[in-house]
């Protein structure tokens, strides 16, 4: 059984689509997160981020040679 070039490209179409579909998160799958680890989750994005600013700050500061604005 021979494909002619429009239905190669067709099968192709298909399986691209039927991939790229199957990697979707559709709403209302998966697990479901609750308000405890998304405030947990939050907590850590924040103290993470304090903990670089305070590293840029301490890095800049010896940089200038410990030097502070009064």
């Amino acid at each position: 059984m021979q494909l002619d070039l429009k239905s190669k490209w067709a099968l192709v179409l298909l399986f691209v689509l039927v991939i790229a579909l199957g990697g979707c998160n559709f709403p209302g799958q998966g697990d479901d997160v609750s308000d405890e680890a998304l405030a947990t989750a939050a907590r850590l994005t924040v103290d993470a981020q304090l903990a670089q600013a305070i590293g840029e700050t301490a890095t800049a500061q010896a940089a200038d040679g410990g030097a502070t604005e009064a």
